[in-house]
């Protein structure tokens, strides 16, 4: 893939200004005062496969890590194909950056908690296309992230809740977790 296709940004946007983009207020939320940590990402970085159902799809990722240490992540996705209304695809946040291929970005990023509940222990995306070609998904940890955490990555089934597993990786956002 080459480079002009790598858009990932670091945004200098308030606080309260990225909670309402998180919580969908536009602009009358606060993530819990000054000292919360913003990023905001976009792409696709990287497609996978010849025939891709996000081919024209743009994923932008905001996350908040607060001062009373809770991580808020959102995905957000748009242009996706008329046919694709009602499906779901999983979404999880990985441990690399994304690379020519979607191995490149390993395994689910997993919180060391004491827990035996997956999905506590990781970020959980699934997003489920809407009539009008968007989908969105958002979780909140009551953790903070504190290793390696480097890409969104799109699958191709929604998460199943035992394993964790979506089927093969479809798309591969870089966002820089390690805030």
């Amino acid at each position: 893939m080459n480079e002009s296709r790598r858009r990932t940004m670091r945004a200098g946007i308030s606080t309260a200004a990225a909670a309402a983009l998180l919580l969908g207020t536009g602009g009358a939320a606060s993530a819990g005062g000054g000292g919360a940590q913003v990023t905001k990402a976009s792409g696709p970085t990287y497609l996978y496969g010849t025939v891709n159902p996000l081919a024209g799809v743009a994923l932008e990722i905001h996350a908040v890590q607060t001062p009373s240490e809770k991580a808020i992540v959102s995905l957000h996705a748009t242009g996706f194909a008329p046919n694709l209304a009602g499906r779901t695809f999983g979404a999880h946040v990985h441990v690399n950056a994304c690379g020519a291929t979607g191995a490149v970005a390993g395994g689910h990023h997993q919180n060391s908690l004491p827990t035996t509940d997956l999905e506590a222990r990781e970020i959980w995306l699934d997003l489920t296309v809407d009539a009008g070609g968007t989908a969105q998904a958002r979780a909140t940890r009551d953790w903070v992230f504190t290793s390696s955490a480097q890409s969104v990555v799109v699958h191709e089934s929604p998460t199943d809740p035992t394993t964790g597993g979506a089927g093969p990786r479809l798309a591969c956002t870089d966002a820089p977790f390690r805030l």
